[in-house]
Formats: C-alpha cells, sequence, structure tokens
C-alpha cells in the first residue's frame, strides 16, 4: 500500500513499518519484503545482516522465492566458495519450491552460480 502509493502517498517509512508488523505476525512473505527493504535501505537504514536473518526466517516459514533472494544477497557481498555453494544450495531450494515462471526467472543467476563454482 504505501511502499507503492496504492489509494496512498509513497511512504516508504510506513510501509517498512507495516512490514516488520506483518513479518513479526509470522506472515512469510512479509519477512521476506522486510529483509529485501532491509538489505535495501528503503525506509530506513541498511542492514545486511538483519536482512540475511529475515530472508532466513522467510524460507524456513515456507516462502521458497527467498531462497534466491537470499542467495543473490550473499554474493553481492561474498563472491568466495563457501559463499557460492550455499548459493547453489539455495538455488536449488528455491527452485523447487517455486511455480516455473518465478523459476524461470532466476535461471540465469543460479547457472552463474553453478559455473562460478567449476
Amino acid at each position: 500500500l504505501y511502499r507503492e502509493g496504492l489509494g496512498v502517498a509513497i511512504d516508504l517509512e510506513q510501509a517498512r513499518l507495516f512490514e516488520r508488523e506483518a513479518a513479526d505476525s509470522g506472515l512469510a512473505e512479509a519477512m521476506n519484503d522486510y529483509a529485501y527493504m532491509l538489505e535495501n535501505g528503503s525506509g530506513g537504514p541498511r542492514n545486511e545482516v538483519d536482512a540475511h536473518d529475515w530472508y532466513r526466517r522467510s524460507l524456513a516459514a515456507g516462502y521458497a522465492e527467498a531462497a534466491f533472494n537470499l542467495a543473490y544477497a550473499l554474493t553481492n557481498l561474498d563472491t568466495s566458495t563457501e559463499v557460492l555453494v550455499e548459493a547453489r544450495d539455495l538455488c536449488t531450494q528455491g527452485m523447487a519450491g517455486v511455480d516455473a515462471e518465478i523459476a524461470h526467472g532466476w535461471k540465469e543467476y543460479c547457472n552463474w552460480v553453478h559455473e562460478s563454482l567449476r
């Protein structure tokens, strides 16, 4: 609502507060969205550590797309073999849990991760 300005003025600070409330209530997709806002500094300070934690919570709560977002966030900071292995595993987990359209959107990135490990 506030993030996209649907019927109200765009207010990223308010959007972030609402996403946090929804995430705290256990909504897996809201956990992912809140993580994205933390990762990018939307509506408040950037906090990559907390973002990674919320992506993990979202994934644990059943939101498979969070696997891709976490993998991408991790490899934006570090492309060590250890991180690439985790990203590969997250890609595999994500591909198994999302529909074909979403999987297709992440295919190029996941292929890059796999190729980087060769």
